[in-house]
């Protein structure tokens, strides 16, 4: 039996905050805490290489990014990718269920959303771990060439 964990926050970047690159204001309740961002496609890879390769077994992977980044480091990371300016504003929990609700979002939703960026808003998810490199034999995918990649395939134009 093989064990994958990560900290929560993967890298989907593009589809999830295009919305917010294109109007240049990322809003979130995510205070000054961090995130290791780990991108899917290192999960996914992980996941395969422990359930194709016998030297797995038994093994327990914790997945993270190479470093943790703030919001805010996320914003100059797509702004430096897209050349568009992005800002983040840090918003309380209840600014930011308003916003959506004021948006059509159900209440039960927005709530939810805002729960699940509360692990960053307490610097939760800033745990770096080894479980790419130990899974792979490489280091986990950064982030900046995560957002680099994204913008270079157009993710975030108009």
């Amino acid at each position: 039996m093989n064990f994958l964990r990560h900290q929560g926050q993967q890298c989907a970047v593009a589809p999830a905050v295009r919305d917010a690159v294109l109007a240049g204001e990322l809003r979130l309740p995510a205070g000054d805490g961090a995130a290791s961002f780990v991108d899917a496609e290192d999960i996914a890879a992980v996941a395969v290489a422990a359930l194709t390769e016998d030297k797995h077994v038994g093994e327990t992977y914790e997945l993270s990014g190479p470093r943790a980044l703030t919001i805010r480091e996320v914003t100059v990371l797509i702004s430096e990718a897209t050349g568009r300016t992005v800002r983040y504003v840090s918003l309380s929990h209840e600014e930011f269920v308003a916003e959506l609700v004021s948006e059509g979002w159900p209440t039960a939703e927005a709530e939810d959303y805002a729960d699940a960026v509360g692990p960053i808003r307490r610097d939760m998810d800033s745990y770096l771990s080894d479980g790419v490199q130990r899974a792979l034999g490489r280091p986990a995918r950064d982030f900046a060439q995560l957002v680099k990649e994204a913008a270079a395939a157009g993710a975030w134009q108009a």
